[in-house]
């Protein structure tokens, strides 16, 4: 979903659980931040491949709890 769908979408109970331990103020009704918010990169990229070529695939390692 966009940002715009997220702001009428999610609900003040999953923002606070999807930001977990994510360092945020959640505010209510202020979720276009969230996880959920964002589209898929792949599609957006997809959506986009007469526009640009990438050159690199940027990842998040995340660490052993």
């Amino acid at each position: 979903m966009g940002r715009k769908q997220a702001k009428r979408e999610i609900t003040h109970e999953q923002a606070v659980a999807q930001m977990g331990q994510v360092v945020y103020p959640i505010k209510e009704g202020d979720y276009d931040e969230m996880p959920a918010a964002y589209k898929n990169i792949d599609d957006v990229m997809l959506a986009q491949d007469d526009l640009v070529t990438p050159e690199h695939r940027l990842s998040r390692v995340r660490p052993n709890s």
